[in-house]
Parts: C-alpha cells; sequence; structure tokens
C-alpha cells in the first residue's frame, strides 16, 4: 500500500473542516485517493453538551493511544499472542472462552487481524505517515473514510422522532450505533443508575435488566461483572439514549447474524484493550467502540470495519488503592475523573443539564444541544465552566501514563492518584470526592 503525505498546513488552510466534541477532522486527496485526517485538539467534552474543558498534551496523548491499540488489532501475531490469562481476566466462564477461541471471528483475526479504518500516525515534522510499532507521537492519524448517514430528525404524532429508513438503505456505512462493552459496574456508570431506577418500581424488572448482563442483584458499585457484556446506545441522536437489542439490531440495518459476530468481535478487542492497560496497575471497566459495515458483497470476515477513535476517552480506567483519610477507593484514568469534577465543583450547572434532557423530550421541542446553547445565549443557563490548571495538568499527566501501556512505570499510577486525592483535600472538597469514589 502507497501510504499519503501529509501536509498538514496545506490542508488546513485548504479545507473546511469538520468539528467533533473531541477530533477534528479533514477531507484530503493524495495520488486520487480520498482520506480523512484526524486532529485530537487538547479539549474535551463531558455530559453531550460539546467540548468545554482543556487538557494539555491530550490530544497527542490520545491519537498515538489510538494508533497503539489499532496497530495491535491489525496486527495477527498480537492474535496469536494472546493467551489464556488475558481472556480469564475478562471472563470467568471457560465455555464462553473456548466459544470465543473456536469462533470464525477468532480465526480470522490470528489469521489477518482485525479489519479497521486506521492508516497511519502522521510524523508532524516530515508528514510521513507511520506504521506500526514506533517511538513518534502525535495528534494526527490518517484513516479511510466511510460514508455517515445521519437519520432525519421528524415530528409524529406531534413527537420528535429521527427517521432511519435513508440509513438503513446504505450498503456502506457507519453503523449509528455507539457499540459499549462492560467488564464491570463502576463508580458514576449509568449501569447502577438504570438498574436503582428500574428498582424503585420493580425489582422483577431490575432482575430483568440485570440478567442480561449475565448477573444478579442486587448490583454493587465497583463489582466486575462475571463476562464481558455488550450494550448499545444511539450514536447520532440529540443524545445517547440506551437500546434494548431489538432496538439496536434494527438501528443498525445488519441482520441477527452479523450483530452476533459484531459482538463477537468487540469482545475480542476488548481483550486485547485490557491486555494492553493491565500492565500499567489500571483497571478496565468499560469501552466504546464504533463501527461501519460493508453489506455490499465483501467476505463475510472482513465485512465489519473498526472505525473512529479508541482512546482514553472512550474507555473507562481506574486505580484502586487504600487511602489513610477516605480508606480504600478508586481514582479514575479517563474522561469520569472530569464528570466527577464538575458534579463536585459546578453541582447546579451539572444538574441544570437533566432540566434540559426532560425539556428536549416535550412535543415540539428543539434538540437537548439547541436547547442548552440556546439557552447560554439568551442569560437562561450559565456559560459551561472550565478546569482549573492544576487539575487539567493533573489529567494530562494521567493521559500520558495510559498512552505508555506496557512501557509504563506500575507506580506511576498510584502517584498520581494519590495526588488527585491531594487536590480534592485541599480544596475542602475530600468528603464528595469519598462519596463519588469510595469502596465499600
Amino acid at each position: 500500500m502507497t501510504l499519503p503525505h501529509v501536509d498538514f498546513k496545506k490542508i488546513q488552510n485548504s479545507t473546511a473542516p469538520r468539528i467533533g466534541s473531541v477530533q477534528i477532522m479533514y477531507e484530503f486527496e493524495d495520488r486520487g485517493k480520498t482520506y480523512l485526517l484526524a486532529e485530537a485538539p487538547d479539549k474535551g467534552s463531558v455530559f453531550d453538551v460539546g467540548t468545554i474543558f482543556e487538557v494539555p498534551g491530550s490530544g497527542r496523548a490520545r491519537n498515538t493511544l489510538r494508533h497503539r491499540i489499532y496497530t495491535r488489532l491489525m496486527d495477527a501475531r498480537s492474535w496469536e499472542k494472546l493467551d489464556d490469562a488475558a481472556f480469564e481476566s475478562c471472563f470467568s466462564d471457560r465455555t464462553e472462552i473456548e466459544r470465543l477461541q473456536s469462533s470464525s471471528t477468532f480465526s480470522s483475526l490470528v489469521n489477518k487481524g482485525a479489519r479497521t479504518h486506521h492508516i497511519g500516525l502522521v510524523d508532524r515534522s516530515s508528514g510521513n505517515v507511520v506504521q506500526g510499532d514506533t517511538e513518534v507521537s502525535s495528534d494526527l492519524v490518517v484513516m479511510e473514510k466511510y460514508p455517515v448517514i445521519f437519520p432525519k430528525r421528524e415530528v409524529v404524532a406531534g413527537l420528535p422522532v429521527y427517521d432511519y429508513s435513508e440509513y438503513r438503505e446504505a450498503t456502506v456505512k457507519l453503523v449509528a450505533l455507539e457499540h459499549i462493552v462492560r467488564r464491570g459496574n463502576p463508580g458514576g456508570s449509568s449501569l447502577q443508575s438504570r438498574y436503582e431506577k428500574l428498582a424503585r418500581i420493580s425489582q422483577s424488572e431490575a432482575d430483568a435488566f440485570l440478567a442480561t448482563f449475565g448477573t444478579q442483584g442486587p448490583l454493587e458499585p465497583w463489582s466486575l461483572l462475571p463476562n464481558l457484556a455488550v450494550e448499545w446506545s444511539t450514536k447520532f441522536e440529540g443524545y445517547d439514549r440506551y437500546l434494548s437489542t431489538q432496538e439496536a439490531l434494527l438501528i443498525a440495518g445488519v441482520n441477527a447474524a452479523t450483530l452476533n459476530r459484531v459482538v463477537d468481535l468487540l469482545m475480542l478487542a476488548t481483550v486485547q484493550v485490557n491486555d494492553f492497560v493491565s500492565s500499567t496497575s489500571l483497571e478496565l471497566w468499560d469501552l466504546k467502540w464504533e463501527l461501519a459495515v460493508q453489506t455490499d458483497g465483501s467476505s463475510e470476515d472482513r465485512d465489519i470495519v473498526i472505525v473512529d477513535t479508541i482512546d482514553h476517552d472512550s474507555m473507562r480506567l481506574a486505580l484502586r488503592l487504600t487511602h489513610e483519610l477516605i480508606g480504600p477507593s478508586i481514582v479514575h484514568f479517563n474522561k469520569q475523573a472530569v464528570r466527577d469534577y464538575y458534579k463536585i465543583f459546578h453541582r447546579d450547572w451539572w444538574a441544570s443539564l437533566d432540566e434540559i434532557k426532560e425539556l428536549s423530550n416535550l412535543p415540539g421541542a428543539d434538540s437537548f444541544k439547541d436547547i442548552l446553547w440556546n439557552g447560554i445565549k439568551e442569560g437562561r443557563y450559565p456559560q459551561p465552566p472550565g478546569l482549573e490548571d492544576d487539575f487539567a495538568d493533573l489529567q494530562g499527566r494521567k493521559y500520558e501514563l495510559v498512552t505508555a501501556g506496557p512501557a509504563a512505570d506500575p507506580s506511576m499510577g498510584q502517584a498520581l492518584a494519590l495526588e488527585e486525592i491531594s487536590y480534592y483535600s485541599k480544596r475542602g472538597r475530600l468528603e464528595e470526592f469519598r462519596r463519588f469514589n469510595a469502596l465499600s
């Protein structure tokens, strides 16, 4: 394969970018072929509100991690090296391990590696695209382009709906789902809040909900599931909406056999990611994937494509420790640390988002983001607060640890976790931190 050359300044000046919450996308051509260039800014988003905070160095750390994980997924040798211990850290059911190891999906991975849209990391100094293991770090990556077909927001019987009919007819497309693979139930997870909400209505409904994750109640924060479990939420709607398996199948626009292969592929890919981060002394709790499908005659073992970002913001990583002031606790090494920061230091602003989501579901209502940003413009809601510099700098160093993966100093995680606890203690918010992150 002939790799493209990236003249970033020229692309910036000649291409209208598509600015997302976690990346800036540019489309460019090289020798007659169209590519996508993704720049990871140091800015980030939480609570579906868009870009509102900045972590210095996080863009370079995120795209470098993205390249390292994609390199693993695409390399057949990495699948050959995946041993039983890697599977056993994600599955307690030996039968499920054996089923995955004997599946046609795993056989394809061992022979060919995973199919992805990733091409390589861009060396900013030269514009060269680098593939495979490399010492280069960069906030730029190049990838293949897949069509993005958004559902149309319509009104039926006075209520807002999303029409997926045009999307479902396409044979090559970015799948309109977020695919979430859960290894456990971390604190702050929607899994806990959804379970508790159901339990207040009907314990039998709450029990049925947990059964879909292969576990039983009562559900406790920071408890591992018996095996990896997959669920889905919407990707192209106003805010993330969790789906039943039936709804996910209908929105995905694929058949049940393909969705089953999606489940196997994402479980296996999550085993790989867990193996990558485990050497840092951090624990992986859940991971969000995105896929494209090509159902226009591609061979069956190559019709599912892993796409988009795979980085700190798409996974939930944490470190357990015992602290003299708060006892056994968890410190987050992903965006959950920022979510907790906002819940602790900006409680009123965070609470207002629930009100806005309720308003967006009323008949004839605008979308969640439109209500939010129009309300900010009109003075009805405050501007989203940023991060204090000291806290942002600490998050940047946590990002770097995760990016290092197997090359990381395992003791660094403990040192950074203690620094975060000290941050809350010095500001008189240690009790709030303990309430979110203490282990029972």
